[in-house]
This record gives C-alpha cells, structure tokens and sequence, in this order.
C-alpha cells in the first residue's frame, strides 16, 4: 500500500488546510502579520471569508477560497 504524496513528500501541497496551515500559507504569500485567529475571525464573525468545512473539531479551508480572500481585500 502506497503513502500518500503528502506523507512521503514534505513540499507536496495540500488544498485544505488548518487554521494554523492556512496562516502560514498567508505569510508565505506576504501577509506577515496573518495569525490563525484573524482566519477564525474573519470567516465567523466577517463573514468575508468562506465557512470553513468542520471534521472532527478541526476547520479547514481550501487554498482556493483564501487566495479569493486575499484578491477582495
């Protein structure tokens, strides 16, 4: 059985990400002062930032949907 790309590769990029991933994301596109909570709080309370798809206790966010972010500020 196979691992996935992103278990054997480290730099294989993932859509969805975690609020902590999707931040780290941000600031690598240079938004330096991007936290996790800002993420959280503009998708919630905003609301100019897509709903994140819940699994389990954890949100997710597709790259696609913060790049729109990103594009409307």
């Amino acid at each position: 059985m196979s691992k996935p790309a992103s278990l054997v590769d480290p730099e294989a990029r993932c859509d969805w990400l975690d609020k902590v991933d999707a931040a780290k994301y941000l600031r690598d596109k240079g938004f330096h002062n991007i936290t996790s909570n800002t993420i959280a709080h503009a998708a919630r309370t905003l609301k100019t930032l897509h709903e994140a798809k819940r699994v389990g206790k954890v949100y997710f966010w597709h790259t696609s949907w913060l790049d729109e972010w990103v594009e409307s500020l």
